[in-house]
C-alpha cells in the first residue's frame, strides 16, 4: 500500500499534458483550488499565532512590533529574544536529530534522492519546524517568516496529491504552486506569490529541466508552451484562492501603508534612479547573499551547542534594539521606519549594517526561516540612507519613499536573482499607483542584467586562471 506521504512519480493515470481529455485538467484544477483554501487558512493560521507569541513577548501593542519593543525596558529586550531563541532552538535539535529537515526546493527537485519518499514533506516535522519558526520571529529572530507558511502549505498539497496520484510534473508544479500561495496568503500578494512558484521555485530550480517538451503517447513532441501555460494557470489560480480565502477571513489591507502613494503621478526621475541605483543595488544584494552563506557554513549540527547558539543569536539581537529598535523581527519594522523617513542619518546607517550582520549569525546559529523580508529591510535601509544623504547634500526627492521602494526591490531582485518577483513583491507590500511600477521593473531588471555580466566576468576569469595553472610546466 503506498504511503500517504511519498509522491507519485509513476504513471498511475495520464498527465494533463499527455491526455486530451477535459476530467485530468479538472481534476487537476480541483487540487489547485484546495491547496489555495488550505494555503490560505495556513496563513491565517500562522499570522495569528506570530500575534500571539509578539503580544506575549512584548505586550499588548507588540502587533506593531516596533511600538511593542520601544515601550518595554531593555533587559525585556534581551531576555525576551534570548530565551525565545533557546526554546526554538531546543525544538529544532530534537527535529534534527532524527534528520535533515525538509526543504520545498529539495522536494522539487528530482536529483536529490533516487526514492521519490525521500523528496516528501513529512507533515508532522514540517508543521512542527514552522510552528518553531514563527516562535522564534515573534521573539525577535532576524529571519523571515515567509518561511513557515510556503512549506506547510506544500506539505498538506503533498497530501492531496498522493491522495490523488498525480504524475511527477503534475506534483512539482502544484507544490511550487502551493509554496507560492502561502506566501501570498500571508502577505497577501496574489501576484507575486504565483510569479514567486513560476520564477523562483520552477525556471530557477533543478526541476525546471523535466518540464521541458517530452515524447507523447503516438510519439508526438509536447509543447514546451502547453507545460507553461499549465504551470502558469496553476499557480495563478492556487494563489488567487489563497487570498481570498484571506480577504474572507481577516479583510485586506497593504502591509505597508504609505500615505498618498495610491496617488503618485509618474516622474521621469524615478527612471534615473532606479538606473543609477541599479548597481548599488546589485553589490548590496551580492553582500547580503555572500554574508547569510558565510552564516551557512558554520551552521551547528544536530548537538546541545545548537539551541545555546539560536539564544545567542537572540541575545544579540536583543542587544542591538537597546539602541536600534527597528533590529528585532523579520524586517516589517525596518522597512516601516525606511518608508516613514522619520530616523536619522545614524540611526538609519546603524540599521543598513546590522540587519544583513544579525541575520546571518541568525542563519550560522542554526535558525530556520525565510530570507524575502531581511533581504527587502536591507534594500529599504539602503533606500532611506541614499535619500538622507540626498537630503543632507540640499538634492531632497519629492518622493523619498519611491527611492527606499525601488532599493528594496533592487536589493531583493539581487539576492533571489528573480526581477519579476522582486517587483511585483514590492509593488503589492505598498499598493502604490501603478506608475510606481515602471521605475520597479527596471531597477529589477538592472540589477538582474549587472549581475549576470558580472556572473559572465567572473566566469571568464575563472577559466583563463584555469587555462594559466593547466599549462604551467
Amino acid at each position: 500500500m503506498t504511503s500517504p506521504d511519498a509522491p507519485h512519480d509513476g504513471p498511475d493515470r495520464p498527465g494533463v499534458l499527455g491526455s486530451s481529455l477535459v476530467g485530468p485538467l479538472l481534476m487537476i484544477l480541483l487540487i489547485a483550488v484546495v491547496s489555495g483554501v488550505l494555503a490560505g487558512l495556513v496563513g491565517v493560521a500562522l499570522n495569528l499565532l506570530l500575534a500571539l507569541v509578539e503580544r506575549v513577548a512584548f505586550g499588548d501593542r507588540a502587533g506593531e512590533l516596533l511600538t511593542g519593543v520601544g515601550e518595554v525596558p531593555r533587559w525585556q529586550r534581551i531576555v525576551v529574544p534570548t530565551i525565545g531563541g533557546l526554546l526554538a532552538g531546543v525544538g529544532w535539535w530534537r527535529l534534527r536529530r532524527s534528520g535533515p529537515l525538509a526543504q520545498v526546493r529539495d522536494s522539487l527537485d528530482p536529483t536529490t534522492a533516487t526514492d521519490p519518499v525521500d523528496r516528501r514533506l513529512p507533515i508532522r516535522r514540517t508543521v512542527a519546524d514552522a510552528v518553531l519558526q514563527i516562535v522564534a520571529v515573534g521573539a525577535g529572530a532576524s529571519v523571515g517568516r515567509e518561511g513557515a507558511p510556503r512549506q506547510v502549505a506544500a506539505a498538506l498539497t503533498e497530501l492531496v496529491c498522493a491522495a490523488a496520484r498525480v504524475v511527477a510534473f503534475e506534483r512539482r508544479v502544484l507544490l511550487a504552486a502551493a509554496a507560492g500561495a502561502g506566501l501570498a496568503a500571508v502577505y497577501d500578494v496574489p501576484l507575486a506569490g504565483a510569479v514567486y512558484a513560476l520564477e523562483v521555485l520552477l525556471l530557477a530550480g533543478p526541476s525546471w529541466p523535466r518540464l521541458e517538451p517530452a515524447r507523447g503517447p503516438r510519439g508526438t513532441t509536447r509543447s514546451g508552451a502547453r507545460a507553461w501555460t499549465f504551470a502558469v494557470v496553476i499557480a495563478t489560480v492556487t494563489s488567487v484562492v489563497a487570498t481570498l480565502v484571506t480577504h474572507a477571513l481577516v479583510g485586506s489591507r497593504p502591509i505597508y501603508a504609505v500615505p498618498g502613494s495610491a496617488h503618485w503621478s509618474f516622474d521621469p526621475s524615478w527612471l534615473v534612479l532606479a538606473l543609477v541605483v541599479a548597481p548599488v543595488c546589485a553589490v548590496g544584494g551580492w553582500s547580503f547573499r555572500r554574508a547569510v552563506g558565510l552564516g551557512r557554513d558554520l551552521e551547528p549540527g544536530p548537538t546541545w551547542r545548537l539551541p545555546l547558539a539560536v539564544a545567542g543569536a537572540g541575545a544579540l539581537v536583543g542587544i542591538a534594539s537597546c539602541w536600534f529598535e527597528a533590529i528585532p523581527g523579520n524586517g516589517k519594522t525596518l522597512v516601516e521606519v525606511a518608508l516613514a523617513g522619520h530616523a536619522s542619518f545614524a540611526a538609519l546607517l546603524g540599521l543598513l549594517l546590522l540587519k544583513p550582520l544579525v541575520t546571518s549569525i541568525a542563519i550560522g546559529a542554526g535558525a530556520r526561516g525565510g530570507l524575502l523580508t531581511p533581504s527587502l529591510a536591507t534594500g529599504a535601509g539602503l533606500g532611506a540612507v541614499l535619500a538622507a544623504l540626498a537630503a543632507l547634500a540640499g538634492h531632497g526627492l519629492a518622493t523619498p519613499p519611491v527611492l527606499v521602494l525601488v532599493c528594496a526591490v533592487g536589493v531583493l531582485a539581487a539576492t533571489e536573482r528573480a526581477p519579476v518577483f522582486a517587483a511585483c513583491f514590492g509593488w503589492e507590500l505598498v499598493r502604490p499607483s501603478p506608475a510606481v511600477l515602471v521605475p520597479l521593473v527596471v531597477v529589477a531588471v538592472g540589477v538582474w542584467l549587472f549581475t549576470a555580466a558580472a556572473d559572465h566576468g567572473r566566469a571568464r576569469l575563472h577559466r583563463s586562471t584555469s587555462r594559466g595553472v593547466s599549462t604551467r610546466p
